[in-house]
């Protein structure tokens, strides 16, 4: 296994940085720039093709090696668990909140397309390892000199690991791959074209 390793890192990481670039570059060359309708219009340009949405699974499967490998033991400072958090975080929310200016350029909107969707895996990423290795604790600043725990490590494991999730990540897994086949009947099933008129905000 581990004389594939070089070739492994190398493919996956050419495939993340083609489709990076890849959708930059469709981006740019459409003018695209994130708004409700061009995202309905360029649908099955930026958001339908394999190549454009590869890099959070690249993320994933490189996320599920490291599960693996690290078995459960991750030692870190709490310096460094405090730092990844904050970095982790900033990679989900950047996605989130990074288009407050609606009034931005295609060259912008391009870098915005480009890197959220891998950005958005990369933060969800740390969580997973940090719940896994049990670096999920929860942290205060104690007069910016030293770093405290208030919360027993794994705080945030326990969390996202209460049974009663169980049930209705089942049922919203079912609800995912049954919605295109029921908007589709329903579409097809109409007699007149559905028309939505957008609110100008």
């Amino acid at each position: 296994m581990c004389r594939y390793m070089s070739a492994s890192v190398g493919i996956l990481a050419t495939l993340l940085v083609s489709s990076t670039l890849a959708t930059g570059i469709i981006s740019f060359s459409h003018g695209y720039v994130p708004t409700l309708d061009q995202q309905l219009s360029m649908l099955h340009i930026l958001y339908d093709p394999p190549w454009t949405r590869i890099g959070p699974y690249i993320v994933g499967m490189v996320t599920g090696y490291l599960v693996v490998k690290l078995n459960g033991c991750l030692p870190l400072n709490k310096c460094t668990v405090a730092l990844a958090w904050i970095v982790g975080s900033a990679f989900n929310l950047a996605p989130l909140f990074g288009l407050y200016d609606r009034d931005i350029s295609p060259f912008t909107a391009a870098i915005y397309v480009a890197l959220s969707r891998t950005a958005w895996g990369i933060g969800l990423s740390w969580l997973i390892v940090a719940c896994c290795t049990n670096n999920a604790g929860v942290f205060v600043f104690n007069n910016m000199d030293d770093l405290l725990f208030i919360i027993t490590t794994g705080f945030i494991n326990r969390i996202l690991s209460f049974p009663g999730w169980v049930p209705l990540s089942r049922l919203t897994y079912c609800a995912y791959l049954l919605n295109p086949m029921l908007m589709g009947s329903v579409n097809m099933g109409r007699e007149t074209a559905m028309h939505i008129d957008l609110l100008p905000l």
